[in-house]
This record gives structure tokens, C-alpha cells and sequence, in this order.
């Protein structure tokens, strides 16, 4: 509600505007919301001028919705047209599995390992590895602090 609220008393040239899309876009995902949480994706995307992260956004809740012929036109399109490090696909990637899975949701990914897709297949692993191993240390954020 309140953001709904700020949003409609934003402006459409106002540069808060996408951020108040990006953090509602994120409150979505947190409670599962995935197709609210890909259309603000997608509001950001179309006002922002395409910047990557909200590709990346984009990408994460298409997955999340199980849409992956959608996720991987959405990767395709996007890793051509924007000049994506790998890195920092692979860290917003593994950042979004993080979340999802200590925040206790459930993150289908397709088994069979693809371009698109490995990025969040690998971090799933590795998340459910070293959750045997100990606990998440720094609680908030995309940290690699483990303790057992």
C-alpha cells in the first residue's frame, strides 16, 4: 500500500521513481508475489533505459514463475544487447538463490545444465552444501560468511 502510494505521487521524470519500483519489485519477491514482482521488473526496465540489473530482475522472476522458455529469451535478448560481465550476471544470480532459499522458498531451476541457468544451479548447490556445513553469518546481503 505504501508504495503504491509513493508511486502514484512520483513523477514520471523523478529518478526515485525506478528505485521505489526496484524496492517494491523486491518486497514482491520476498513474499513468493513473482508475477507483481516481474512486472515491476519490467517497469524498470522500460524506465530506466534498460540498465542490466533490472534485466537481471527480469531474468530471476521469469525463473521463479517456472517460464523458462520466457528466462532464457530473456537472456538471449538481453546478453546481446547489453555488454553483461558474466561476473555480475553470475553475482546477481547467485545473490537472488541466496535469498530465495534462506528466506525458505522454493526455487525450481531446470535440471539439465544451460548457459542461462547455471549460474543460479551452481549457487543452489553450493547453498544447500555449505548449509550442512554451518550457518549464514551476515544475514542480510549476498556474503560468502559461513560459520559452523
Amino acid at each position: 500500500m505504501l508504495f503504491r502510494s509513493a508511486i502514484e505521487h512520483t513523477s514520471t521524470g523523478d529518478a526515485q521513481l525506478v528505485d521505489l519500483y526496484d524496492r517494491r519489485r523486491e518486497a514482491y519477491t520476498q513474499m513468493s508475489r513473482y508475477q507483481e514482482a516481474l512486472a515491476d521488473a519490467q517497469k524498470c526496465v522500460s524506465l530506466s533505459g534498460d540498465q542490466e540489473v533490472h534485466r537481471i530482475h527480469v531474468f530471476c522472476a521469469l525463473v521463479s514463475l517456472g517460464q523458462y522458455d520466457e528466462a532464457r529469451a530473456e537472456y538471449a535478448r538481453s546478453y546481446k544487447s547489453i555488454p553483461w560481465s558474466n561476473s555480475e550476471f553470475w553475482i546477481r544470480c547467485g545473490e537472488y538463490v541466496i535469498e530465495n532459499l534462506e528466506a525458505g522458498q522454493k526455487l525450481t531451476l531446470p535440471s539439465v545444465p544451460e548457459p542461462a541457468f547455471i549460474p543460479m544451479l551452481e549457487m543452489k548447490e553450493i547453498y544447500q552444501s555449505l548449509k550442512t556445513k554451518g550457518r549464514r553469518v551476515i544475514a542480510h546481503g549476498f556474503h560468502a560468511n559461513w560459520s559452523p
